[in-house]
């Protein structure tokens, strides 16, 4: 699953096993800002454009703020 905030300054990935990626924009590419380990596989990223980031599981739904 990836996602991408709607200005395009950040980009989410998460796979089956839930490693969740967190991408920030540089002004020339993304590179990693932070990473997370979830005990489920994810189901679906949104990054909101209030900066919220969604993660949808198949027991869970978690919010962090996309930026902090």
């Amino acid at each position: 699953m990836t996602a991408l905030h709607p200005t395009g300054r950040a980009m989410a990935i998460g796979d089956e096993q839930g490693l969740l990626q967190i991408y920030q924009w540089t002004g020339h590419r993304f590179v990693l800002d932070w990473c997370c380990e979830i005990d489920f596989p994810i189901q679906e990223i949104i990054i909101t454009d209030n900066d919220k980031l969604i993660v949808a599981t198949i027991d869970q739904i978690k919010i962090w703020d996309a930026f902090t």
